[in-house]
């Protein structure tokens, strides 16, 4: 079936081969191709999601060169933004450098950053596979020189165009072809026929008609100076697209979901080349290679000052040569003879020192640096493609440009692809050992054999990622969930801008419905949009929508305390009946200023089971097995720590006196983000001090049986996700929503929470008894109850994430725990 004739319902999947991995056709046994077992595998694991895909491969050179990265980035550009017209989504996979080629094209398509053009939806997500992201930059001196040189390049176009036109008039007018009166028609001085005098004249010498000359003449006019003016133009305007091209992620609404294994070849050989420390040319390098070179120049200088007119002296003194001035010119040839042999030692000094001094010392303190960056950039420019006018570096498993959600290959999978690596290397050993160890006239042949063998050996970890049935289910649970939750924004969207009765909702079928209809705009329909009755109609209903917004501004304390259904499956706690701030039990500070003390309630503990069990069909391997723990009392924040609450501490002096952005949301009520793990540690000593109770956060098991409220379901609601129990887009302010059953805040969604624990990729032989899981060499920490940013997968209760404990994240923040 073609593209063209796809149903709406159906998403497009780009995949983006790396280098040297291209191919011819569309259909093939590649893992980008259609027909791939990959692809198949695909299709299949996203039908069973119900979610029905097309292939749609990108073929592009696959050379490692920055320039056809660059341009292979901006066709995908356009690829994506006709796939989009036909398909209700375009999701894009990039396996190593076209990862980068990917990540390149949706900045070109400023993607997740238009909130209001259609440029947001034309790629729907982004996921990358063992790609070590470059980091392309311009320095403000490029930028500034790229700016002028556009200038110019502008200039010069039309002032061509108009030279041009004239001296194509002119010429043609000398030569007779058109009747054309002018006199100086520049104004230069030039008479009427000068020009075509000076051509007439070459001609003729030439042997070459006038009328032809004049062509020629004026053909190469065009191509000398057109040419190098339109490969100017095509350079200044390339060099002004990376200018303008967004360099930070501040402002998206969109992540990169990066797959990579901690043992990748290409990340890990590009990461050793960029932190290699090269010199080509050392230190006194200069110095000692000018002394070979004033050796020789002194030598050669004497020698032929002193060889040349003795030569000539001989050949004239046994008659070799005859010349009529030769009786004249014998004394004076004895006599340079003589001087140059008498004055041979000033002449080799002067030769040697000057080189010594100039090639040498000068050269060692003016040319070496700037040599010895240019060399190393040869080389590191054979690994990167750094071919172009920027510089590449900074090798990286996350995007430079986009947020990104890592998620690294561990585990059973992480540990078959490194053993079957291994097992690939010591074939490739036994199969080549005779070659390593003889010298012969075929070894050089049988080595390259060797070389070309490994680079396309099938068990290298950086081209088995699609060989992994459990990565290509990792992509179809991702872009199942980025699909649903696209779906549902522009569901939300329709219904916003409805002028339907907000007093009742639609069911759930009639938005996923609303949802999957292509947009209408056709011309007609715009006109049908612009008639009086829908104006009317549309004033009515802003009016409509006003009241009932002024009346849910006036009463939505008492909307969102309306009291959530419950579950209890624990012992020790029982659902709060009326989940108010004044009929929770247990609700207190620690002191009087609600912008110093956080609230928090007294929850008496309990057993329950910890981890996804069997019916959440999204559970992960990293979240199970599902096992009992027994939690002890403790109390916990009620809400979110927010950007009150944090200000007051650093106004203090404490939280390092650091006030982290707020991404033009806004402060006051809404979650403090963009703070590390060491930074919520920084607040916990503070309020610590402050109060004299011990904070900290909470562990891991006292957050997913807070968080819970007494429910074994996926969410803390039920099994069914929900899009009005969490924000989209950007934070909200704490307690926006409804509570848990335990009368807690925003546990699922607004921001992701830190918790005590060090990330273990398991919960096998985990602790019992709510303790925090703690390690000497802890690097990542665990993330609890999804953002946001996430969609439905991300905010189960089960889910957890690990993150890198200085990570200061748009969608991070904490909230506390202590003793009770």
């Amino acid at each position: 079936m073609s593209i063209s004739s796809r149903s709406a319902n159906t998403i497009a999947v780009v995949t983006v081969h790396g280098t040297g991995d291209t191919a011819e056709h569309l259909d093939g046994p590649k893992w980008f191709q259609r027909g791939s077992v990959f692809s198949d595998a695909l299709k299949d694991r996203l039908s069973e999601r119900n979610v029905d895909i097309e292939i749609v491969p990108f073929i592009w050179s696959g050379a490692n060169s920055a320039s056809e990265r660059e341009a292979g980035a901006e066709s995908l550009a356009r690829v994506i933004k006709h796939t989009a017209r036909r398909f209700c989504g375009v999701h894009v996979i990039g396996h190593s450098h076209g990862g980068n080629v990917a990540n390149t094209a949706a900045l070109l398509l400023r993607w997740g950053r238009d909130r209001r053009g259609s440029s947001k939806h034309a790629m729907t997500s982004l996921t990358t596979i063992g790609t070590p992201f470059l980091n392309s930059r311009s320095s403000a001196l490029q930028s500034i020189w790229g700016f002028l040189f556009l200038v110019v390049t502008c200039t010069s176009v039309p002032l061509f165009v108009t030279s041009m036109s004239i001296l194509a008039l002119w010429v043609l007018g000398d030569s007779g072809l058109i009747a054309l009166e002018y006199s100086d028609p520049l104004g230069l001085g030039i008479s009427n026929g000068a020009v075509g005098e000076i051509i007439d004249g070459l001609c003729a010498k030439a042997g070459v008609q006038a009328s032809i000359g004049d062509a020629i003449f004026l053909v190469g006019c065009i191509l000398g100076v057109g040419l190098p003016l339109w490969y100017m133009v095509h350079l200044a305007l390339r060099s002004w697209r990376q200018i303008i091209r967004p360099r930070s992620s501040t402002g998206t609404e969109a992540s990169v979901f990066a797959i990579w294994h901690g043992n990748d070849e290409a990340i890990s050989f590009l990461q050793q080349i960029e932190s290699l420390a090269l010199e080509p040319l050392p230190k006194g390098s200069f110095l000692r290679g000018s002394r070979t070179l004033a050796l020789s120049a002194g030598v050669l200088g004497v020698v032929v000052g002193a060889i040349s007119p003795a030569l000539v002296l001989i050949a004239l003194s046994f008659g070799w040569v005859s010349v009529s001035w030769a009786s004249t010119s014998i004394f004076w040839l004895w006599t340079s003879t003589l001087s140059v042999l008498l004055m041979a030692p000033l002449l080799f000094a002067a030769i040697y020192l000057l080189l010594r001094v100039f090639v040498g010392s000068a050269g060692e303190v003016v040319a070496r640096p700037p040599l010895n960056r240019w060399v190393v950039s040869v080389f590191r420019g054979i690994a990167f493609g750094s071919d172009n006018d920027q510089s590449i570096g900074d090798v990286s498993t996350k995007s430079h440009t986009l947020q990104t959600k890592e998620h690294r290959v561990e585990g059973a999978v992480g540990q078959r692809m490194q053993a079957n690596s291994a097992g690939a290397a010591a074939k490739l050993i036994e199969k080549y050992r005779w070659a390593l160890f003889t010298v012969g006239a075929d070894t050089n042949a049988r080595l390259t054999d060797m070389s070309t063998d490994a680079m396309s050996w099938q068990s290298l970890i950086h081209t088995t990622y699609f060989d992994q049935p459990e990565i290509a289910d990792l992509i179809a649970e991702h872009i199942a969930d980025e699909a649903r939750s696209a779906k549902m924004s522009e569901a939300a969207a329709a219904l916003t801008s409805k002028p339907v009765n907000a007093a009742k909702s639609p069911p759930k079928q009639e938005i996923e419905m609303e949802a999957s209809q292509p947009a209408n705009t056709s011309p007609e329909a715009a006109t049908r949009r612009r008639s009086r009755p829908s104006v009317l109609l549309g004033v009515a209903a802003m009016v409509i929508l006003s009241a009932i917004g002024s009346f849910l501004i006036l009463r939505g304390p008492a909307l969102r305390n309306t009291p959530s259904a419950s579950h209890p499956f624990v012992s020790g706690v029982a659902p709060v009946a009326a989940p108010t701030l004044q009929a929770q039990e247990g609700v207190f500070r620690d002191c009087a200023d609600a912008n110093l003390c956080p609230e928090m309630k007294t929850l008496s503990g309990g057993r329950f089971l910890m981890g996804a069990g069997t019916d959440d069909l999204g559970r992960h391997p990293w979240e199970e097995p599902q096992h009992p723990v027994t939690v002890p009392a403790f109390s916990i924040s009620t809400r979110e720590v927010t950007f009150a609450e944090w200000d007051a501490c650093a106004k203090a002096g404490g939280c390092r006196h650091y006030f982290p952005p707020d991404h033009a949301w806004g402060q006051g009520a809404r979650p403090v983000i963009n703070v590390s793990w060491r930074d919520a540690q920084s607040y916990v000593r503070w309020l610590s001090k402050l109060t004299g109770r011990a904070y900290r956060l909470p562990s891991e098991a006292e957050w997913e049986f807070a968080a819970r409220g007494g429910t074994p379901t996926v969410y803390w609601w039920g099994q069914g996700f929900e899009t009005s129990r969490t924000p989209v887009r950007q934070t909200a302010p704490t307690g926006s929503f409804a509570p848990n059953a335990f009368g807690l805040y925003d546990v699922t969604g607004n921001v992701s929470e830190w918790v005590e624990d060090c990330y273990v990729n398991t919960y096998v032989g985990a602790p019992v008894d709510g303790r925090a899981v703690e390690s000497q060499t802890c690097e990542r920490r665990v993330v609890r109850g999804g953002s946001w940013r996430d969609g439905p997968a991300g905010l189960r209760i089960s889910g957890r994430t690990r993150v890198e404990q200085t990570v200061r994240d748009n969608a991070i923040g904490f909230r506390l725990a202590r003793a009770p």
